[in-house]
């Protein structure tokens, strides 16, 4: 074991904690910051912060807490703040529970560019990609910042489970201006598992693109029923709906009443097939965790959540996924649903689903509305609806879209969404 991972275990035992999960998350980055395409500042990061969750079990209830330990803490602040978070932990008792079943396993290593190249390399190939895209004359990347990271987890528990793996990603953000017929700003944010420098090319140009068009968008759509394309990430919120309601905590507190084999899309034209994907092999808490069927043909299979919900529900605890894909083949090409009237809202000021509700809407400040024909930049409007009633006639186009967090379709064509215009 490692010095601190030695020291913080000696320190629940000196104060006398019998039930805990210790994760240690180590993290090596490279970080680039560029004004235009001027390289501004260049960082490297190495930090390793340890996550504590300490459990107090007292007449059949429950209490947890989770508190961040550093190595340069000593040892006697370790042991306090152990203590303190004990002390938390009887504030809020539940029913009670117990640790996941004890996993040991060597260390899982990974392949591919984000665990082999250096992380200097991969954060500059990712740069020098989006600014491949900054070609036109009348939009410009403003600036950009790229963040590559490297590292491993490393989870120990009192039940007996001691697992790591190790992790990778790149993410930053980017603002996009132009400077006629009106200054415009639009900022975006990206996050891969992959290096995955054409994807970050392309939306780099859509959003050069995008902030053009959003400096000539006009406010001319009525307020009424619409049918409507939804997007990239805005998609992917419209399938963490689905992940969000069949989970376990959501079920047991009753606030989702879905169950195994219940169809839950009400069999709709496209009806959907959502997969859990693991991006890790183990949870925090040290359950092992793999792909998992969510809905087949709109139909639930898995309820999925945590080791404390999986066991008030009696059911196999599954990890917390951060990852679903939409299997859909898709009923038409992103173009195709563009012959017929629709708007494509691309650039919202927030876009939410409740998951409670299945609400969905948001304030559009960039979208398109093709009439079959032609296409028009437009702007100043919001659009309202339920993800609940859409589901029956939603479409999936064959398209794809892919990130971080969702694998699926590139658009979902959702019809009669009630728009407030003009």
């Amino acid at each position: 074991m490692k010095d601190c991972m030695k020291r913080i275990l000696h320190a629940l035992e000196t104060a006398g904690v019998r039930d805990w999960s210790v994760a240690e998350l180590k993290n090596e980055g490279a970080e680039l910051y560029f004004v235009k395409k001027q390289l501004d500042t260049r960082r490297a990061k190495d930090t390793t912060i340890y996550r504590v969750t300490v459990f107090r079990n007292e007449d059949g209830k429950t209490g947890e807490n989770t508190i961040k330990m550093l190595a340069s803490y000593s040892d006697g602040k370790m042991v306090s703040d152990i203590r303190d978070a004990y002390t938390a932990a009887g504030f809020a008792m539940n029913p009670g529970y117990g640790l996941p079943k004890p996993v040991k396993a060597p260390l899982v290593k990974k392949e591919g560019p984000l665990f082999e190249l250096p992380l200097a390399e991969i954060a500059g190939r990712m740069a020098k990609a989006a600014f491949r895209a900054d070609t036109r004359a009348d939009s410009f990347l403003n600036s950009l910042e790229v963040f590559a990271n490297r590292g491993t987890v490393r989870v120990v528990t009192s039940a007996g489970t001691d697992v790591s793996w190790e992790t990778a990603s790149v993410n930053g953000e980017f603002v996009v201006q132009v400077k006629e017929p009106e200054d415009v700003e639009m900022f975006f944010l990206f996050e891969y598992d992959t290096l995955a420098e054409n994807a970050l090319e392309a939306k780099a140009a859509e959003a050069l693109a995008f902030v053009n068009d959003r400096a000539v968008a006009k406010k001319i759509v009525p307020s009424g029923k619409y049918d409507v394309l939804i997007s990239g990430e805005n998609a992917a919120e419209f399938m963490d709906f689905y992940g969000a309601r069949s989970s376990a905590m959501m079920v047991y507190s009753h606030y989702s009443q879905w169950e195994i084999g219940q169809d839950v899309t009400g069999a709709g034209i496209d009806p959907l097939d959502l997969t859990l994907r693991a991006t890790e092999p183990y949870s925090l808490e040290g359950v092992p965790m793999k792909d998992r069927p969510l809905l087949e043909k709109g139909v639930l299979r898995t309820i999925h959540g945590d080791q404390r919900f999986a066991e008030y529900l009696g059911i196999e605890p599954t990890g917390t996924y951060e990852k679903s894909s939409c299997d859909n083949a898709g009923t038409a090409s992103f173009e195709d649903f563009r012959k017929k009237p629709v708007i494509w809202p691309v650039m919202f000021s927030s876009f939410d689903v409740d998951i409670l509700s299945g609400d969905f809407g948001g304030e559009v400040r960039l979208g398109y509305w093709f009439d079959g024909e032609k296409t028009v930049p437009v702007t100043g409007f919001s659009i309202s609806g339920s993800l609940i009633d859409a589901q029956k006639t939603m479409e999936t186009t064959t398209d794809r879209y892919t990130s971080k967090k969702y694998d699926g379709p590139f658009a979902f064509l959702v019809k009669d969404v009630q728009i407030a215009g003009e």
